[in-house]
Order: C-alpha cells, then structure tokens, then sequence
C-alpha cells in the first residue's frame, strides 16, 4: 500500500484501534493529547456532554457537516424513492416469477437499510445543531476528522463502534 500521506505524517485508517501517536510518537503525549472530555462530578450512566465544547467546525473537519449531512439526506432520499418503486414492480411477479422472490427480499433489506442511515443522517444533523457533533456519543472523544469524512452520519468513535 502506498502513502498519500504528507512528508513526515503517516497514513492512518480511520478505522484504526490504535491510538494516534503525535510527532514525537511517544504514548504518554498521545495520552495528553487525545484524552477524551470528561465530566465532574459523580459518574453516571451512559455518556455525558460535559466538558464538550460545542460541534466540531468545518475548521477542524476540512467539511461543512451541515451541508454535507443534508447533501447525503436528499440522496438517500432518492433511494428511498428508487427501492419502493422497485418493490412496487416487483410485489405482482412473486406469484409468476421463482427468482423474484429473491430480488424483493434484497430489495426489502436494501430498503431498510436506507432507512436506518436515513435516521442515522437526521440524528447527526440533530446533533450539529445541539453541538455535538464530532463527539462520540458512546464516550464523547471526539471522532478522527477523516471518519467523519468518510461517513459524515456516525455517531461513534472506532473504540465504541
């Protein structure tokens, strides 16, 4: 695999379970450095937004989430659209049609799926606007820039995942 990293930066996944070492590539500064939000107080269940200091901004991100998260909503819209219709084309040939059968039933999974990241795209567009957006919602650290890029609707860090 090549790099299309920057001289003196190292191709990282988005997806890595490792933690991000800084330039100097020492663990105990990658500890200062990516230590997650915490709150004060007595601990309580399921994560808090304390110490969040509002959603991460297109500077950090390289993207303007808000547009890009509503860019994606009107294309998963469109499919949507596309799957009930094919659905609807194909309810009439399961009475005529052997292989039909199989086409609806993975239509009717493509379907749902859809409409889980259509959820999935109108929570983080919630999220944007409530400023937490960036933040795990698991742990609240914040998710690398590049995960977001990539799927701009998650909602957990690698770690949560």
């Amino acid at each position: 695999m090549h790099s299309t990293a920057p001289a003196g930066e190292s191709a990282r996944s988005p997806w890595s379970t490792e933690p991000e070492l800084p330039p100097d590539g020492t663990p105990a500064a990658a500890a200062r450095t990516t230590a997650a939000p915490t709150a004060t107080g007595p601990t309580t269940a399921g994560p808090t937004t304390a110490g969040l200091t509002g959603s991460r901004t297109a500077a950090d991100l390289g993207f303007e989430p808000r547009s890009v998260l509503v860019d994606l909503r009107a294309a998963t819209a469109r499919t949507l659209d596309e799957l009930a219709a094919d659905l609807d084309e194909l309810r009439p040939l399961l009475a005529v049609d052997s292989n039909a059968e199989a086409q609806y039933v993975s239509t009717t999974r493509r379907l749902v799926a859809a409409e889980q990241t259509a959820r999935d795209i109108d929570a983080a567009i919630e999220r944007v606007g409530d400023g937490t957006y960036g933040y795990c919602t698991t742990c609240t650290a914040p998710i690398p820039a590049a995960r977001l890029e990539l799927r701009p609707h998650t909602s957990r860090c690698v770690s949560c995942g």
